[in-house]
């Protein structure tokens, strides 16, 4: 008699219960109320209250969380988010485009683009944006008119400490701290608040700057971690950093982070910040002088003062993109001005000089022993 074998009782397949996710809706409605209100602190408020409430109450305490942070690493943190962000992005479309390969996987990662996009966006104007708004330099260095001579006067007085200080030892990190120190007095004093500041000013790559955006020095808002071309001479990236740390003290339009930054920088106890500073200035401030006028000043520059100005030319030569490139980079850059606030553009660049003349002139800073 042949036994039968016992039947296995039957199993129900285990389907395990589908993971729960916070509606899509939700998100998308936090996103846009933080848009809303990205866009309401930079168009409802006048500059006094900009001023007040941002850039001397919530700033200082953002950027006394976010600058210690940068100065713990000697790399870039917000590069690093960068290419983080841009690796998962790409990875999300490939996986979008081959692996699930339909329409809605497409949906969702366009979704979720806007969305991030909309994030970056709201923090852009939280962490730093809002200053844009904040009350210009005339008003918070309390400047008076500029004066018919005060341009020339201050070019004669900037000769003078390119030939006292051209020969000062060149140490970029020394004179980049005594600019960074000579910027929180400076600030303070103007302003009752003392900025949080890095200790340094991050190098990126040769060229990177120069190319991709025809810039010498770049902050990023997320991260108030600044940042100049490794390319440039030593003297321009002295000079480029004071600027930079002007942006991370909460000056965002570009002319008052030039005149900070110069004020700064002239005004430092390093003699090679003085100098770098000087001859930035005087290179800029000679253009409104008649050619015959403009030749003589140059042919009394110190040599080493005219090597320093062929090595800035001879570096811009070298890393200079095509024409139509640097077109497409001006115009990019001139309307990005201008969307927040700064209705000159990439023009608002020479009101630094009028303001430094005019802070020259008021007795804010000397150029003479």
């Amino acid at each position: 008699m042949k036994l039968r074998k016992p039947s296995r009782p039957a199993f129900k397949r285990h389907t395990p219960a589908p993971v729960t996710r916070p509606p899509t809706v939700s998100w998308v409605l936090v996103t846009v109320l933080l848009v809303i209100a990205a866009i309401g602190l930079t168009r409802l408020p006048d500059s006094h209250w900009i001023e007040l409430n941002y850039s001397r109450k919530l700033y200082p305490l953002i950027a006394n969380v976010l600058v210690p942070l940068n100065n713990s690493v000697p790399w870039s943190l917000s590069g690093l988010a960068m290419i983080s962000l841009l690796s998962i992005s790409v990875a999300g479309l490939c996986r979008a485009f081959f692996v699930s390969n339909t329409p809605r996987a497409l949906l969702r990662w366009l979704r979720a683009t806007l969305l991030g996009s909309g994030v970056l966006y709201a923090l852009f104007v939280f962490t730093w944006g809002a200053n844009y708004q904040r009350q210009p330099a005339e008003i918070l260095f309390n400047l008076p008119p500029l004066t018919q001579n005060s341009t020339q006067t201050l070019i004669t007085d900037l000769s003078h400490v390119i030939q006292t200080t051209a020969n000062a030892e060149r140490n970029e990190t020394r004179a980049i701290y005594a600019i960074r120190s000579a910027m929180q007095q400076l600030v303070q004093s103007q302003t009752t608040v003392t900025p949080a500041l890095p200790n340094q000013v991050k190098h990126l790559p040769a060229g990177s700057l120069l190319r991709a955006g025809n810039a010498s020095g770049i902050v990023s808002p997320w991260t108030l971690e600044p940042h100049i071309d490794a390319a440039l001479p030593i003297t321009t990236r002295v000079s480029t950093a004071a600027h930079e740390l002007a942006h991370v003290a909460g000056f965002a339009a570009e002319a008052d982070a030039d005149f900070v930054g110069m004020l700064a920088g002239l005004s430092a106890t390093d003699a090679f910040a003085r100098y770098a500073t000087a001859l930035t200035v005087w290179r800029d401030a000679i253009m409104v002088l008649p050619l015959a006028q403009q030749q003589q000043a140059l042919d009394d520059l110190p040599q080493v003062a005219k090597d320093d100005l062929n090595a800035l030319r001879d570096t811009y030569v070298r890393y200079q993109v095509p024409a139509v490139i640097r077109r497409v980079q001006y115009y990019g850059y001139d309307r990005y001005l201008k969307t927040q606030g700064v209705s000159a553009g990439i023009a608002d660049y020479s009101r630094s000089l009028q303001l430094l003349a005019r802070a020259y002139q008021q007795g804010l800073f000397s150029l003479t022993p």
